[in-house]
């Protein structure tokens, strides 16, 4: 309370100050990505060893990129990224070293049969996208032929939304290392394997 007021408006600075630099440094928690370099990927990835999603409303876009003068390492990078099962390092001269413990990341996005069709032929003729990148991919299409169809206007289930955000938002405060038993192969990333009569469920579903 004795404090002048130029005293504390510097204190009250400082702290601000130095709030900022916190928020600056802290990483941030990521779930999706939509348009990043792999350089830029590959830090996001370090900082969020559960992996990603990158969302694309025209795929094409992004498989198209990998053709770009410059960023001809960038297919290779996502064809490591498919399995999710290892670490990945990267060594630049201007970057550093950044070691990436788990590269794991899925891709989803829309495409119209068009733009499909070339990349399709090029990955099955032997030409140059014959590397694997598009069998990775699975394709889905909309919309499936309806025999009968019925307008339904009507409020979503709230009481179901809800219990589905609070089992994502349990299934991403999971620590299994500090509650289950963890199996590593090879020095693999650990992974949970299923009870056997969970596995009975797996099998039958497969």
């Amino acid at each position: 309370l004795g404090q002048d007021t130029t005293s504390l408006e510097a204190d009250i600075r400082a702290l601000l100050t130095e709030e900022a630099t916190l928020k600056k440094n802290a990483s941030e928690r990521r779930y999706i990505v939509n348009d990043p370099t792999v350089e830029k990927l590959g830090e996001l990835l370090n900082e969020n060893p559960r992996g990603l999603l990158l969302v694309r409303d025209e795929l094409s876009g992004l498989l198209q990129s990998f053709n770009k003068q410059g960023r001809e390492g960038d297919r290779e990078f996502y064809l490591e990224a498919w399995n999710g099962t290892a670490g990945f390092t990267v060594d630049r001269i201007g970057r550093g070293t950044l070691h990436i413990p788990s590269l794991t990341l899925s891709v989803i996005g829309g495409i119209q049969p068009a733009k499909l069709d070339p990349l399709i032929r090029s990955a099955t003729t032997g030409s140059g996208g014959d590397d694997g990148l598009m069998q990775r991919l699975q394709q889905l299409v909309w919309p499936d032929k309806v025999n009968k169809w019925r307008n339904i206007d009507r409020a979503p289930d709230r009481e179901a939304a809800d219990r589905a955000a609070m089992i994502f938002e349990a299934l991403d405060r999971l620590e299994p290392s500090a509650k289950f038993n963890l199996e590593t192969v090879d020095g693999e990333i650990p992974a949970l394997r299923l009870s056997p009569e969970a596995q009975i469920v797996a099998d039958t579903w497969r």
